[in-house]
């Protein structure tokens, strides 16, 4: 008698058979084809400026700048003798659809986490997040209840939560920053910093107790 795992294995070899020997698996690929295949997620700014989507990227590019200039995310500064550079990135990236259409291009500031040091550069790091089960209990009783149910979503949000620790990064490509100066310094989160997600929760934590939200405790 064979074992779950052979009449799996047996299952897989006739259907692998059946699509290598007919065109069924190309004209698949052939369907999943979109107008869009010939765009490119570029990996660097260099990459970036010189694809035809050069404006669009530039366009996303400046949207993040906005945003972290409006949010007081870094702080024009010169670099303190003691004090070592964080490294960051321009990371791109192409958002699509349900249906698989190009809705737009996305660009985010990322800080290179990976070389920042413990009890300096950062310290606590968890963060506590909703369980699925946790969620389909509020559902379940909401459905219970006939309550409705809001949701909402914070657009860059950890551009929003304050940085304890001193960090000082290099100016971004295309970041302006005046002669005097040849750093800056976070006063925010930036995404890609270990404590990140932290500082977020602390922040929105102390947001909804000021407003007499309670925590569920689990």
């Amino acid at each position: 008698m064979e074992s779950v795992p052979e009449k799996l294995a047996c299952v897989f070899t006739q259907l692998w058979q059946q699509y290598d020997q007919s065109d069924h698996l190309a004209d698949y690929c052939l369907m999943a084809e979109s107008s869009n295949a010939d765009i490119r997620t570029p990996s660097t700014r260099r990459q970036a400026m010189a694809s035809k989507e050069k404006e669009k990227w530039l366009t996303a590019e400046q949207k993040e700048i906005d945003s972290i200039t409006k949010k007081e995310v870094l702080e024009p500064a010169v670099l303190p003798p003691d004090k070592k550079l964080l490294k960051i990135k321009w990371v791109y990236k192409l958002k699509h659809g349900a249906e698989g259409e190009l809705k737009s291009f996305k660009v985010r500031l990322v800080a290179c986490g990976y070389a920042q040091v413990y009890c300096v550069d950062f310290d606590e790091t968890y963060s506590p997040v909703a369980r699925l089960t946790g969620l389909r209990i509020v559902f379940a009783i909401a459905a219970q209840l006939r309550l409705k149910v809001h949701q909402m979503d914070v657009e860059t949000a950890f551009l929003n939560a304050s940085v304890t620790e001193e960090i000082y990064i290099k100016p971004p490509e295309g970041f302006p920053i005046t002669d005097d100066h040849n750093c800056f310094r976070l006063r925010k989160a930036l995404y890609g910093l270990k404590q990140s997600p932290r500082e977020w929760y602390n922040n929105v934590n102390f947001f909804l107790h000021q407003i007499n939200f309670k925590r569920l405790l689990s």
